[in-house]
């Protein structure tokens, strides 16, 4: 996908003719590597079958060779194909299939929408058209509109798929809506909640484009506004006037530099207020007391997995979980351990962290980092890296995630493996078995029940939470169980 230069930075144009054409691009290519140039594969029915099959099977990359193959294949399903709804109906009459073959949506409208992953992040509301103007419709074989058919143009936020940028027909401006999550009863999270729409910017914009800010903290995609000559900020959480005529980002510092001519100096604004004054009075008296809280706050680290980043979504989890409770931070490391343990137990020292909660090969460094007296969170730990890394020995993988020190690559070699030889999980086990606690899965498809096997004869009964209903990633499921325990944790 090409960027532009915009203000003084490469953004990526959105709401233009370049952008409404090439917003999606991404999604033509595989998604293994990055910057891939092959096409990705259109599915048959059949496919698309055959792929749910092999999701629900869970199929082990260390079973025998029969299931090693549908391992490879389902790999193969999840990176190389392309997994977009296909538009249903004729002419004037047009709904959505996935493909498998469900429908998706009747074949009721003019157009609709196509530009999203069918199988696995289905969306809650969909865009279509009435032939006179667009709309968003709930995704199901009885839709509900839920806006009127009233704008010229809506194009969905590509990761997150929680704003969506509206054209009005009158203006020909650009605005912004967004889904929220409203409670059902006392609890928070989105398995209690109802998703509904709200506005998050008018239509005023003449061009909106994507910017990304990297911290210490996690990467925030947000979006610039344009009129005429003059910028603003769009984020999920508001919107400045458009008013600037150039902005600055700092990363260290998590903030946006708005900057007018006329004024001779910049203003501030943090990683989720891009401008205090021009935002909604309940987002800025929330953020401020969020800004005069933090330095105030307990710690939480999270440690991340092989071939992932300080950005990945579960430092994020945690970091919503928590937020206004506890400050989580995420070191960024690699797999050489005593770079990474150096750099970890040098962070710990300085911020002396009350609960450390690793995932995988993070679980591995949080069991051997210089702990102290925090309570230790172990997801999946890798217990044996050594044994369980070496398939991967001279291979250039690409990272799960964009990470902070802007690598997209790593290339795991044999001196790195060799330096595990020199440290023994298990008795570090033994010694700290009152301060962890360790959530393991049967279905794990890279470690078995290997993770199990140590982790149950040292561990207090207490301490061992073991179920079947994720796999080696901690994926939605496994996320609520560990909230589960930190909670527990926490309450004591």
């Amino acid at each position: 996908m090409e960027t532009v230069k915009f203000f003084g930075r490469y953004v990526i144009p959105i709401t233009t003719l370049k952008g409404q054409r090439d917003y999606y691009d991404h999604m033509n290519y595989w998604r293994s590597c990055t910057q891939n140039t092959n096409l990705r594969i259109t599915p048959t029915e059949e496919d698309g079958k055959e792929y749910l099959t092999l999701k629900n099977e869970k199929p082990s990359l260390f079973g025998n060779l029969e299931e090693r193959k549908r391992y490879r294949k389902l790999q193969t399903y999840e990176n190389n194909y392309d997994w977009r709804p296909k538009k249903s109906g004729e002419t004037h009459f047009i709904g959505l299939v996935s493909p498998t073959g469900e429908q998706l949506l009747p074949n009721f409208f003019e157009d609709v929408f196509t530009q999203f992953d069918a199988i696995n992040n289905r969306i809650q509301f969909i865009p279509v058209s009435n032939g006179d103007g667009w709309a968003l419709v709930s995704l199901g074989t009885a839709p509900v509109l839920v806006t009127e058919f009233r704008y010229n143009a809506i194009i969905l936020e590509r990761w997150d798929h929680c704003i969506f940028f509206v054209q009005d027909k009158e203006t020909m401006k650009w605005g912004a809506l967004r889904a929220i999550w409203e409670s059902t009863n006392a609890q928070t999270r989105y398995k209690h909640s109802l998703v509904t729409i709200e506005p998050l910017m008018p239509c005023i914009a003449d061009d909106i484009y994507e910017d990304e800010l990297m911290t210490d903290c996690e990467p925030t995609t947000f979006f610039m506004t344009r009129i005429g000559g003059k910028i603003g900020i769009l984020t999920d959480w508001g919107y400045s006037k458009i008013i600037y005529d150039q902005y600055e980002t700092n990363d260290t510092g998590r903030s946006f530099r708005l900057i007018s001519n006329d004024r001779k100096r910049a203003r501030r604004a943090d990683l989720y207020s891009p401008d205090g004054k021009d935002l909604y009075e309940n987002n800025i008296r929330r953020m401020k007391r969020l800004a005069e809280n933090e330095s105030k706050l307990p710690v939480i680290m999270y440690i991340h997995g092989f071939r992932s980043g300080a950005n990945g979504s579960k430092h994020q989890q945690l970091q919503e979980h928590f937020r206004g409770k506890y400050l989580v931070i995420a070191p960024e490391v690699n797999a050489d351990p005593k770079k990474s343990l150096e750099k970890i137990n040098e962070i710990i020292a300085l911020e002396k962290p009350e609960i450390i909660v690793g995932t995988s090969l993070g679980g591995w460094m949080t069991v051997m980092c210089n702990s102290g007296e925090a309570q230790l969170v172990v997801i999946n730990p890798a217990t044996a890296p050594e044994a369980t890394l070496a398939q991967w020995e001279g291979h250039k993988l690409p990272y799960f995630c964009s990470r902070l020190d802007g690598l997209q690559t790593y290339t795991l070699t044999k001196e790195v493996l060799d330096k595990y030889k020199d440290y023994n999980f298990e008795a570090v086990v033994k010694e700290k078995a009152a301060n962890i606690h360790a959530l393991c899965s049967t279905e794990d498809e890279l470690l078995s029940d290997s993770h199990i096997k140590i982790l149950q004869p040292i561990l207090p009964n207490k301490h061992l939470t073991v179920v079947d209903d994720f796999g080696h990633r901690c994926d939605s499921k496994g996320m609520t169980h560990l909230f589960e325990i930190l909670d527990s944790i926490v309450r004591q």
